[in-house]
């Protein structure tokens, strides 16, 4: 009886465990807004909201050029701009302290392309 009630309880511990962690991470839809090529290019980042308290991005591409990001919100105010130089090994966080609750969109551009993603801060 009792190997039963610990089995029980790691089943819910590892279940509220995987919710939990879904709910910390929030992925950014991103969308390829406007692309100087014809050719499907492949995203060259990831985004994800983490705990409301910051953007971490991924890159899948080195590139040898700066990149731009901006936030802005739902009036289409630019409220952060940044310009990076892109590593693979490195990802990049944009912190959303101070950030009020509402809606946003992020946007990169590189020169060839511009991707945009809407996120929500609760």
């Amino acid at each position: 009886m009792k190997k039963k009630i610990v089995v029980l309880l790691l089943l819910v511990f590892a279940f509220v465990t995987i919710n939990a962690n879904t709910l910390v991470k929030q992925k950014v839809q991103l969308e390829t807004w406007k692309s100087s090529t014809r050719a499907p290019v492949p995203m060259p980042i990831d985004a994800f909201i983490e705990e409301n308290c910051s953007i971490l991005i991924k890159f899948f591409e080195l590139q040898i050029q700066s990149v731009t990001f901006q936030i802005r919100d739902n009036h289409g105010n630019i409220i952060f701009q940044d310009m990076v130089v892109p590593s693979e090994e490195e990802n990049y966080t944009i912190d959303l302290n101070g950030f009020k609750q509402g809606e946003y969109e992020l946007f990169y551009s590189d020169g060839h392309m511009v991707i945009s993603g809407k996120f929500y801060i609760v």
